[in-house]
């Protein structure tokens, strides 16, 4: 498989060496694509859930495996502050 570059991040001076992590990804007909850390297609449920902020209302992604993502698709810890 193929780890797309911006699914990388590089450690250090070398950029042979990196952490490859898995990411969502949005097109422009707004569909949700998640690519795992290995370059592989996840296949489950990508659901989307509202989170409340000071102030403002945002929304994170959940996988139905139970992996969180911030709006820019990257991997985060389950936020305490989820609406509903």
């Amino acid at each position: 498989m193929i780890i797309p570059e911006s699914n990388r991040h590089y450690k250090g001076d070398s950029e042979t060496k990196f952490v490859a992590y898995d990411r969502i990804y949005q097109n422009l007909h707004k569909t949700l694509e998640l690519v795992n850390k290995d370059g592989t297609i996840y296949l489950g449920k990508i659901t989307k859930r509202a989170i409340k902020c000071e102030g403002f209302m945002s929304h994170t992604y959940v996988t139905a495996d139970n992996r969180w993502f911030d709006r820019a698709g990257m991997p985060i810890k389950k936020p305490n502050n989820l609406y509903g």
